[in-house]
């Protein structure tokens, strides 16, 4: 049947407070870069922080490239973290010297609980799933959308507003799903499919060439 999967909201923006602000004394600047593990695209609007000895901030948000700078910044040992909506945090400890101005690439490893890896294992089992990002308000199943997923042995998965997944890594779980259902049904499941209120999201997708 089709699951709704329901995540207590959380905070979408990355705001800095006040109190975060980069120190206004005199330093060095040093500058980096953000990216996804997924797909190497560089993630803007995500918050990089530095913590020294003295637990003095230096806080910034990464651009639409996602390049950022940290201003006002000494040579020493800092907590160095890094992080954005559907990624896990990164984080670790560095030691800036005299003379450093960058930070490197800090890539963000993407919250993908379904990728073409979890497809395959799905098939596998014998419980292959379609996930979809359902908006706020996820369908709720008829009749007709269990028939399907009894007839066609396929688990629709709507997920929730609250926190969806990677785009990124949905697409290649279903990508590898399309691809199983075509292969053993045919086009029988595309027509099927189009009865059932789902019908827009299962025809969003298409198999991998």
């Amino acid at each position: 049947m089709i699951q709704r999967v329901w995540i207590l909201p959380l905070c979408a923006t990355l705001a800095i407070p006040a109190a975060a602000q980069q120190p206004a004394d005199s330093g060095m600047s040093v500058r980096g870069f953000v990216r996804s593990s997924v797909d190497s695209s560089p993630i803007s609007f995500a918050q990089v922080q530095l913590v020294d000895a003295n637990h003095r901030r230096f806080v910034t948000i990464t651009d639409s490239l996602g390049a950022f700078t940290l201003t006002g910044v000494s040579p020493g040992p800092y907590a160095l973290t890094a992080r954005y909506i559907m990624y896990h945090p990164y984080a670790r400890d560095i030691t800036i010297a005299a003379g450093d101005t960058s930070l490197g690439i800090i890539v963000l490893q993407g919250y993908c609980p379904h990728d073409s890896v979890t497809a395959l294992a799905d098939i596998a089992r014998g419980e292959p799933q379609l996930i979809y990002n359902g908006g706020i308000a996820p369908l709720a199943h008829t009749q007709r959308d269990l028939g399907f997923e009894r007839r066609f042995n396929v688990q629709i998965v709507m997920l929730g507003d609250g926190e969806p997944e990677l785009d990124v890594c949905q697409q290649r779980n279903n990508r590898v799903v399309l691809r199983f259902l075509d292969e053993r049904y045919g086009n029988r499941w595309r027509r099927a499919a189009s009865q059932t209120s789902f019908a827009k999201w299962l025809g969003s997708g298409t198999p991998p060439d």
